[in-house]
């Protein structure tokens, strides 16, 4: 999308959620089958798809002997497609952000 040349590197950063409201997992609670008076209810958690889970980008080695030879290309081609995604959202959609809201942006 934008003219430049191909990324060399790309680094995302873990969002930090408060307790209970992390957009990544949800926390599952199930009754437990004990049929006693005191019985704890079970809670687990369970990782769920989610948009800021999609900046975590593919760690290609720096060696392609380590790899198959489809699956580094693979790579390679998902990075840069995150790459572009990323940067329509940083310099098309975000400067833009209040016009595309509103629905005046095309």
């Amino acid at each position: 999308m934008i003219d430049e040349d191909e990324p060399q590197k790309a680094v995302g950063t873990e969002i930090k959620w408060y307790l209970k409201e992390c957009l990544t997992q949800r926390i599952l609670k199930e009754k437990s089958k004990k049929r006693s008076k005191i019985s704890k209810p079970l809670t687990r958690t369970e990782t769920c798809e989610s948009f800021s889970t999609s900046f975590f980008p593919p760690q290609v080695p720096k060696d392609d002997a380590d790899i198959d030879e489809g699956v580094a290309e693979e790579l390679k081609n998902l990075k840069k497609q995150e790459y572009d995604i990323g940067s329509t959202i940083r310099y098309r959609i975000t400067p833009h952000a209040v016009s595309w809201f509103m629905g005046e942006a095309s």
